[in-house]
C-alpha cells in the first residue's frame, strides 16, 4: 500500500521506517486495537505515540474510544480505464508513445491531492531534477526504480538501491550537479566531444544520456504550438484527473520500466 499527497512534510513523515512499520501493521488488523496491542508489536518504537498522534492529525489512523485503526478507503485499481484507453486511442494517433510521455509530464502531470489517499496497486511516477538551463526528467512504470540520475536524485536517502551511482557521485547535491552537467549538454547537442572526464560526464555515460563519445542518447522534449495532446482535463474531478493522466502515462510506457528525456528551456 501506498500514501499519495503533495503535502511535502507529510511525505518527508511517510517515507520514516517507523511509520512504514506502523502501516504494514494496520494493513493486517481487521479490527481496531487498543494502544496496549499496538505497543506489544512494536516494544522498540520509541517515538510511537508521536508517529500515532502524527498520523491521526492528518486522519490517516482513526482513534475511537481509545481504539486505533486505518482510517483511508483503499484504492485498489485505476478508477479511469474506460476513459484512457479512449484517450490513448485518439492521441496516439498523432503523436507517438515518446511525444505522448513527454508531453504527459510536461503539461499535465500534477500532484494535485491536498488529502491523503491511499492506493494498493502500482502507479507510474515522475522525477525531475532542473536548473534554468535544463530539466532531465524519468517517467517510471512502478515501484521498481532503474539507474537514472533523476531517479537517484530523489531517492538518494537510499544508496543501496542506486550503486553505481552512489559510489560515483557520492555526496554530490543535485543543484551543484546540473550546474556540472551544462556544458556537457551544450556540447552534446551540438555534437561536440566532451572537453575532459570527470566523474559528472561518467554518470551521464552510465545512465545513458550521452554515449561514449558525448553524443546525446536521450530524445529533447521541444516545444511547440503543434505538440499539444489538446486534453480537456478541466472539467474533471482532481482524483479522476490524477489517475487519468498516470494510467495514460502506464499504457505510453508499455513493457518499458522508465523512460527518460531532457528538456532545454528557452534562454
Amino acid at each position: 500500500m501506498k500514501l499519495i499527497t503533495k503535502d511535502r512534510k507529510l511525505q518527508r513523515l511517510l517515507k520514516h521506517q517507523e511509520i512504514q512499520q506502523l502501516f504494514a501493521y494496520f494493513e493486517t488488523v481487521e479490527e481496531p486495537v487498543i494502544l496496549r496491542e499496538i505497543r506489544k508489536q512494536f516494544p522498540n518504537q520509541k517515538h510511537l505515540d508521536k508517529d500515532l498522534e502524527q498520523l491521526i492529525d492528518h486522519e490517516i489512523i482513526s482513534r475511537n474510544e481509545r481504539r486505533y485503526q486505518f482510517a483511508l478507503p483503499i484504492i485498489t485499481g485505476y478508477p479511469t480505464t474506460a476513459l484512457a484507453e479512449k484517450t490513448i486511442q485518439t492521441v496516439s494517433q498523432k503523436f507517438s508513445s515518446e511525444q505522448i510521455l513527454m508531453l504527459i509530464a510536461e503539461d499535465y502531470w500534477r500532484e494535485e491531492f491536498e488529502e491523503v489517499v491511499a492506493v494498493d496497486f502500482s502507479l507510474p511516477t515522475l522525477n525531475r531534477m532542473e536548473n534554468d538551463q535544463f530539466s532531465l526528467v524519468t517517467i517510471n512504470q512502478g515501484d521498481a526504480l532503474p539507474e537514472t540520475l533523476p531517479n537517484y536524485f530523489a531517492n538518494n536517502e537510499r544508496p543501496l538501491e542506486f550503486p553505481k551511482l552512489s559510489t560515483l557521485l557520492g555526496d554530490v547535491q543535485p543543484q551543484f550537479f546540473m550546474d556540472q552537467i551544462g556544458l556537457i549538454l551544450e556540447r552534446a547537442m551540438a555534437n561536440k566531444t566532451p572537453s575532459r572526464s570527470s566523474i559528472f560526464l561518467e554518470s551521464l555515460i552510465q545512465t545513458q544520456v550521452v554515449s561514449e563519445k558525448g553524443q546525446l542518447q536521450l530524445p529533447i522534449y521541444s516545444q511547440s504550438p503543434s505538440l499539444d495532446l489538446k486534453l480537456d482535463l478541466d472539467a474533471l474531478e482532481t482524483e479522476t484527473r490524477f489517475f487519468l493522466v498516470r494510467q495514460i502515462a502506464a499504457i505510453a510506457l508499455g513493457e518499458q520500466a522508465s523512460f527518460s528525456y531532457l528538456k532545454k528551456k528557452k534562454a
